[in-house]
């Protein structure tokens, strides 16, 4: 019985051992599902503020579009007639449209400061976001806040067009070209804008004629110029204004020069390389005359009308074009472009006039050639002022050849843009790639170039106009 007591009584005094405080404490076997139940809840709360500030992060987004269009918008120069506290709203609540939950909580602050020549907008845009997961935490709403800042200060603008006029452009490219030439200055001069704006109209064919006397006196003053090999023959030079095509002659470090010694260059008599004898290379019509610093909307739009297959060229003198439209835009050339002591005569102002900008727009439908000349001298003594004039068919060679010519015109291109000049570049319905490419190069950037494959060129340079207009955003 002893040991049967023994045993019942060592077996009875284990229980209390399994069942104590501290061996309960010490056992481990269910502390997973307790522990995971005892986190579950901060995790939650950690992915729900995770959610509701990516949410916020969006909303800011659309916050920061609204106040930015509504800023832009505001201080448009061209929206002369609209209040901007009012345009302002009505973009920034436009662009609001589109999240209604937003548009539904946001309040719109404008203010606007207008002087004659500038509009500063700023947009303030808040909206209380409700939240989906820190309301458990008491935090019903995020505020959320965006601005921007906007000003249009009214720049001096010089704008130079160097237009192709060759007669390759016949027919429906012209007429195309007249009706986007008219539309583009009336909108770039609107408003108050021809107080602070020149136009510099450069059409060319083989060359450039140029308009008035002031650039008579770069002519030789000597009966007759030399041509050298291949053609060692002189032509006759005029003795005056009246009796001058208008049409200097240039070797190619003359094109790429800037500035240009007076009595220092022969003239480009009229002949023509093809044999209808319509389209003469140094043009013969009024209308392909250029004319500088110009801010007469009427104008230029009756110079414009008159683009038509009367008065294209032959030859595409592209480096020319563009030697004429970079000098338009040059200091050097300030107070000698226009002979007749206009308001213009401190334009073109310096590169470095921070209240100056300064555009150039090249165009042309074909590859750029080299400069051709007559071979026999007789047909370079034709009257070049008569109206009536028909210029002879001649048998040419080459004064200098077509890689010079695009040597010419890329380095006036890479001038231009060096000297902080916007320049924009328009192949219309070139369908070389080459030539293509070459247009290209010349623009400040790809976005500064139009590649037009149909005869809408209206298009390119309507987008034009909104560059020239663009704003700057301060903030």
């Amino acid at each position: 019985m002893t040991d049967k007591g023994i045993r019942v009584g060592s077996s009875l005094q284990s229980a209390p051992a399994f069942f104590s405080p501290a061996a309960f404490l010490k056992d481990t076997r269910a502390n997973i599902a307790m522990t995971f139940a005892l986190s579950i809840l901060p995790i939650l709360m950690l992915v729900g503020v995770v959610v509701d500030y990516t949410r916020a992060v969006g909303a800011e987004a659309i916050l920061q579009h609204a106040a930015s269009a509504g800023a832009l918008a505001g201080a448009n120069m061209l929206d002369v007639n609209g209040d901007p506290e009012e345009v302002a709203r009505d973009y920034a609540m436009a662009i609001l449209g589109t999240s209604p939950g937003l548009a539904d909580n946001a309040t719109i602050n404008v203010t606007a400061d207008v002087a004659l020549d500038s509009k500063y907008v700023k947009v303030t845009v808040t909206a209380n976001l409700p939240t989906i997961f820190m309301g458990m935490a008491g935090k019903e709403t995020m505020r959320l806040s965006r601005e921007a800042e906007a000003v249009n200060v009214k720049m001096n603008v010089e704008i130079a067009m160097v237009l192709d006029v060759s007669s390759s452009m016949r027919n429906a490219k012209i007429d195309n070209l007249r009706v986007a030439a008219k539309e583009f200055v009336q909108v770039v001069l609107e408003g108050g804008n021809a107080e602070t704006t020149t136009i510099s109209v450069i059409p060319f064919g083989g060359t450039v004629r140029l308009g008035n006397n002031a650039f008579f006196p770069y002519v030789l003053d000597q009966p007759t110029f030399e041509y050298g090999a291949p053609f060692n023959y002189s032509v006759d030079l005029p003795d005056t204004q009246a009796e001058w095509n208008g049409c200097l002659e240039m070797t190619p470090e003359q094109v790429k020069s800037i500035t240009l010694d007076e009595n220092s260059h022969g003239v480009v008599h009229y002949y023509t390389v093809n044999a209808n004898n319509e389209n003469p290379w140094c043009p013969n019509d009024q209308a392909a005359q250029a004319n500088f610093l110009s801010n007469n909307v009427e104008g230029l739009v009756d110079l414009f009308e008159g683009y038509n297959k009367q008065m294209l060229s032959d030859g595409t003198g592209t480096d020319i074009g563009m030697s004429w439209g970079v000098r338009s835009l040059d200091p050097a050339w300030q107070g000698k472009l226009r002979a007749d002591g206009s308001i213009w005569s401190a334009r073109p102002a310096p590169y470095d006039d921070e209240t100056t900008r300064k555009v150039l727009i090249v165009m042309s439908d074909g590859g750029i050639t080299g400069q051709l000349r007559p071979r026999d001298p007789i047909t370079t003594l034709m009257d070049g002022v008569d109206p009536d004039f028909t210029a002879p068919k001649s048998p040419t060679s080459q004064f200098y050849n077509g890689p010079t010519a695009l040597d010419n015109f890329n380095y006036l291109c890479d001038y231009a843009k060096d000297n902080g000049v916007l320049v924009f570049s328009i192949a219309f319905n070139i369908n070389n790639a080459a030539h293509n490419s070459q247009m290209r190069a010349c623009a400040t950037s790809n976005a500064h170039f139009f590649n037009v494959q149909t005869l809408d060129i209206a298009q390119a340079f309507r987008v034009i106009t909104e560059q020239i207009s663009s704003l700057r955003l301060t903030r």
